[in-house]
C-alpha cells in the first residue's frame, strides 16, 4: 500500500521538476537571447567605426599621393606638406587596422553569442516541449488507506 501510495507523490515530483528545468531553460535562453544582443550591438558599433577609420585611411592616403605628386620642388613649403600628409596617412591606416583587428573580434564575438543563443532556446523548446508533452497516465488512483 505504500509503494501504491508512493507512486501518484513520486509522478508529481518528476511533474514539478520538468516544468522547473523549463522554467530554468527558458530562462537561461532569455540571458543568452540579452548575450547576443549586446554582441550583435557591439559588433554593428565595431563595423560603422571601421568603416569610417578606412575611408578616412583612404581618403587621407590619396591627400598623400596627391600632394607627393605635386611636390616638384617649385614651390617652398610642398616637400613638408607632402611628408605630413604622408604621415598622417600612416597614422591613419593604423587606426584603421586597429579598428579592423577590433571588428574581427567582434565577429567572432557575436558568432558566439548568436552560437550560445541558438542552443540555449533549442534546449527550453526541448525542456518545453517535454513538460507539455508528458503522457498521461490513466491508471487509477492507488485505493485510500484504511
Amino acid at each position: 500500500a505504500a509503494a501504491a501510495a508512493a507512486a501518484p507523490a513520486e509522478k508529481a515530483s518528476r511533474s514539478v521538476s520538468s516544468t522547473t528545468s523549463a522554467a530554468a531553460a527558458a530562462s537561461a535562453a532569455d540571458a543568452a537571447d540579452s548575450s547576443a544582443e549586446r554582441a550583435n550591438a557591439e559588433l554593428a558599433e565595431a563595423a560603422s567605426n571601421a568603416a569610417n577609420a578606412n575611408s578616412l585611411a583612404v581618403t587621407t592616403r590619396l591627400a598623400a599621393n596627391f600632394a607627393w605628386a605635386a611636390d616638384d620642388g617649385s614651390i617652398d613649403g610642398t616637400a613638408a606638406a607632402s611628408a605630413k600628409t604622408s604621415s598622417a596617412a600612416d597614422k591613419a591606416g593604423e587606426r584603421a587596422a586597429a579598428a579592423n583587428e577590433r571588428l574581427a573580434a567582434a565577429m567572432d564575438n557575436a558568432a558566439n553569442a548568436n552560437g550560445v543563443m541558438v542552443t540555449q532556446r533549442l534546449a527550453a523548446n526541448t525542456a518545453f516541449a517535454a513538460d507539455a508533452f508528458t503522457p498521461y497516465d490513466p491508471s487509477p488512483p492507488p485505493p485510500p488507506t484504511p
